[in-house]
């Protein structure tokens, strides 16, 4: 199914994103490269409506000078989500989205039904340090840099994607104590997927996110690294249905383990 780019008006002027599909609704949140149409986002789309927002600062968004941190950038996407999806919804964040996604059931606790964090940002020790060449960047991103395809290229220019990134961290260290801090309050089930070869996110902030959410579980991809949904598409496809057409049951099955 195509995904169309569409505009709404919000209380900063024009936010864009991209929707495809009918059904209940999951919003994804991309990571720090931009929005990126994957193939598991296009499988959901087939029986789901799935809308992806773009942050200010990615493509035609201009930077908003008074949303400077992650938080701020979650009551931005609650706005929108209250707006042009619905009260209540499933959320999906990847990376730098999975920071932005961590936040949302936290500073608005009604808003997300079900949470899933793919390979999420903003609670890792610097373990593995900054890659110092693209080539080492690529090699921590994708396990399988030959199932890329020209879809899953950034339309924001690098240049640009650090100035958005640099504008919303200028107060924000990568590890985000605040956030862990308040992990506790997240009443929404939630799924925590991770890359088993994943060198920019590690396995114990996965562990740290089961640990501490009630509700939650962790799901490892095998033969993936960062980029689990370019890595291994179906099999994180798989992951997220299974999680999401469990409904209400599992939390309580969950519980009950």
């Amino acid at each position: 199914m195509l995904f169309e780019k569409k505009s709404i008006e919000l209380s900063i002027g024009t936010l864009a994103y991209y929707e495809a599909g009918d059904g209940d609704p999951l919003l994804c949140l991309h990571g720090a490269g931009g929005p990126r149409v994957s193939k598991p986002l296009h499988g959901l789309s087939q029986d789901r409506r799935v809308v992806v927002p773009v942050f200010p600062g990615w493509e035609d968004m201009r930077i908003e000078p008074d949303i400077r941190s992650i938080p701020a950038l979650a009551e931005l996407i609650a706005e929108f989500a209250r707006v042009e999806v619905e009260d209540r919804l499933d959320v999906l964040g990847y990376s730098f989205g999975g920071w932005v996604a961590a936040w949302l059931p936290i500073l608005d606790p009604a808003l997300v039904d079900r949470l899933i964090l793919m390979c999420p940002a903003g609670i890792q020790p610097d373990t593995q340090g900054r890659p110092k060449t693209p080539e080492e960047m690529q090699n921590r991103l994708y396990a399988h840099p030959e199932k890329l395809s020209a879809a899953d290229m950034p339309k924001t220019s690098p240049g640009d994607t650090l100035n958005a990134i640099a504008h919303y961290m200028t107060d924000q260290p990568p590890y985000d104590a605040a956030l862990v801090e308040r992990l506790t309050s997240i009443e929404a089930a939630t799924l925590v997927i991770c890359g088993s070869d994943d060198l920019i996110i590690p396995e114990q902030t996965s562990v740290m996110l089961e640990e501490s959410i009630a509700n939650s579980r962790i799901t490892m991809i095998d033969d993936a690294a960062h980029a689990v949904d370019i890595d291994q598409p179906r099999a994180v496809e798989d992951a997220i249905r299974e999680f999401l057409d469990a409904h209400h049951e599992w939390p309580d099955t969950l519980e009950n383990m």
